[in-house]
């Protein structure tokens, strides 16, 4: 699964320093200088089993680069970011059927 942060959603949080929802609360924050960060990618990565699970359209391209390398792709139309607080067994039940789908034991 590919997984970007927009630096909105980390700057903004739920406002004066404190975290956007109660999951967040206690974690330690991380400045957004990690998130700018970069490592190397090795050569054919996306060649092994992947899949994706998009919560709405906010990584749209994302989810077009996996449905061009062929990956099993699902979208939860309305989700939002972080979607599995909302739903977790609904979420838990796709990535499960992703994995399958995509011959990940």
């Amino acid at each position: 699964m590919l997984v970007r942060p927009r630096p909105k959603d980390i700057e903004q949080g739920g406002g004066r320093g404190q975290p956007a929802s109660p999951a967040g609360r206690g974690q330690q924050r991380v400045p957004l200088s990690y998130f700018e960060g970069s490592m190397p990618i090795p050569a054919g990565w996306d060649h092994a089993p992947g899949a994706y699970l998009a919560f709405g359209d906010t990584y749209a391209e994302d989810r077009a680069a996996a449905t061009r390398r062929g990956w099993p792709v699902v979208t939860f139309e309305h989700g939002r970011h972080l979607h599995m607080l909302l739903e977790p067994e609904e979420v838990a039940s796709q990535m499960l059927s992703l994995m399958a789908a995509a011959g990940v034991p």
